[in-house]
């Protein structure tokens, strides 16, 4: 694939995308918000002060200021988990996932799809499957599951210890979101070629790469210095994911055309 079209970019979900800026203030906003996500469904946890309540709220609102792309998916996974944790009678923190997330993302939100979308009328959302990513790029599938071959590796390969992991937990339900509006929403009008849900399938692979490498790195199956099976498995495939990263890295760096990788 890369070979044949010299791309690393277009058709792919990449950790990166370094020709939109305000990607790259979302992410530390949104691993904060990973991180607090988690602390409601900590064992034994008894109500946060609220200050933790205070500094999710804040977060959430940069988030939806910065970019929307993460929050819109971000919220209906961490409501999924929720909702899964109350009907298994587990224990969850209410008002980190309420008061803390859910509301104040709701009324930025909302007031944000009230200007866009309902006051000045230039553009709808429709069901578009893989509409706007067939624009931009062939291969469309085939991308999709190199860009996932990393997460999906070491899920499979450390099942027991992934679906344990709480932070990798809701990075999985906010990816199946974010991918979902990525692949399947489109707008209408001038917006079709903009790829604004694009975002949100960007930031998701981004917060699974992250979730996912903790899980890999606390393996401690080597024994005489040499790593098991699915260990090599693995950890290859997160070293040509840094090769390729590097490269068109450089090759952006050195002001390369943003399809060439060389």
């Amino acid at each position: 694939m890369t070979l044949h079209e010299k791309n690393l970019s277009l058709g792919y979900k990449t950790p990166t995308a370094y020709h939109n800026p305000t990607l790259g203030l979302l992410k530390p906003v949104a691993l904060g918000l990973l991180i607090l996500g988690t602390r409601a469904f900590d064992r034994g946890v008894a109500s946060p002060s609220w200050g933790i309540v205070g500094v999710a709220a804040i977060l959430s609102v940069l988030s939806c200021l910065t970019k929307p792309s993460f929050q819109i998916c971000f919220l209906p996974g961490l409501g999924f988990l929720t909702a899964l944790a109350l009907v298994r009678r587990q224990e969850v923190d209410l008002r980190i996932c309420v008061l803390g997330i859910a509301l104040p993302s709701f009324l930025t939100l909302g007031w944000q799809y009230m200007v866009s979308f309902d006051q000045v009328q230039t553009s709808d959302i429709f069901v578009a499957p893989f509409r706007v990513i067939e624009l931009l790029a062939d291969y469309v599938f085939l991308k999709f599951i190199l860009s996932l071959v990393l997460p999906v590796a070491v899920l499979a390969c450390f099942f027991r210890e992934a679906v344990e992991d709480k932070l990798l937990l809701i990075a999985w339900a906010t990816s199946v979101f974010g991918l979902g509006y990525a692949y399947f929403l489109a707008e209408t009008g001038t917006r079709l070629s903009h790829g604004n849900f694009l975002w949100s399938g960007y930031i998701s692979v981004f917060i699974l790469y992250v979730a996912s490498v903790p899980v890999l790195l606390r393996q401690r199956s080597a024994q005489a210095g040499r790593l098991a099976m699915k260990e090599r498995i693995c950890w290859g495939l997160f070293g040509l994911q840094v090769v390729s990263g590097t490269i068109f890295a450089v090759s952006q760096m050195f002001g390369g055309d943003y399809l060439a990788y060389w």
